[in-house]
């Protein structure tokens, strides 16, 4: 175990990469936090339960692994929401699969991970965003034989090329081999200019240097 300091001014700073007011994540639990931290091993006794409905959806990523043998998957693609799936989606995640099969993958799986933490208040809540995804498999939008949905439990930082580093490293540990990366992942404007907080190309450069993803095939969106 490992106790020290909290530097909440040092952490916002190099987290992302300014101290403006207003960055939501950040006034709802940096600045309310301790002055110490601390670190260590975890061992989970019992998994939690949320008792909300969507405790089947809460896989763990040995679970995740096992579901993807079980399907027989020789491929896993990766893409993060935390909103509902739209037509450019559903698109870009068809399209995403094809251009596997045409690699020579003969069993690609999708993993849906919609973002199942703390979200801003004017995101749509996870509970209305998992019906809408299960009426997207109900409906053939995407293949329900070809596609795991469960839920990331990470909260939602905004942090941009930073944060976007930790969700394609957590899906490395989730089984998947590809990961889909848009336009400003993790982004967000600006808390008092108008403009956006980072420039909507760093988060693929970043992920496309980051050292701990070399077994990662980063996947941006095609842009017509």
């Amino acid at each position: 175990i490992e106790i020290y300091k909290h530097p909440k001014e040092e952490r916002i700073a190099r987290t992302w990469g300014t101290t403006a007011p207003g960055l939501p994540y950040v006034e709802e639990t940096i600045t309310k936090a301790g002055n110490w931290l601390i670190g260590g091993d975890l061992e989970v006794i019992e998994p939690i339960k949320y008792h909300d409905g969507l405790d089947r959806f809460r896989l763990s990523p040995i679970e995740l692994r096992q579901e993807f043998e079980k399907r027989n998957a020789d491929a896993v693609f990766a893409f993060q929401l935390r909103n509902p799936v739209h037509n450019g989606h559903a698109l870009l995640m068809t399209d995403t699969r094809r251009r596997l099969l045409e690699m020579g993958y003969k069993n690609p799986i999708l993993l849906l991970h919609p973002l199942g933490g703390y979200t801003k208040a004017d995101d749509v809540p996870l509970s209305w965003r998992m019906k809408q995804h299960e009426k997207v498999l109900e409906d053939g939008v995407l293949d329900p034989e070809t596609t795991v949905v469960s839920i990331f439990p990470s909260p939602m930082h905004y942090a941009g090329p930073t944060e976007v580093q930790w969700h394609a490293k957590a899906r490395i540990n989730a089984g998947a081999n590809f990961y889909i990366v848009g336009r400003d992942p993790a982004g967000m404007g600006h808390p008092i200019e108008k403009r956006d907080l980072y420039d909507a190309d760093h988060g693929k450069k970043v992920l496309s240097m980051a050292p701990g993803l070399e077994r990662l095939n980063i996947l941006p969106f095609r842009v017509y």
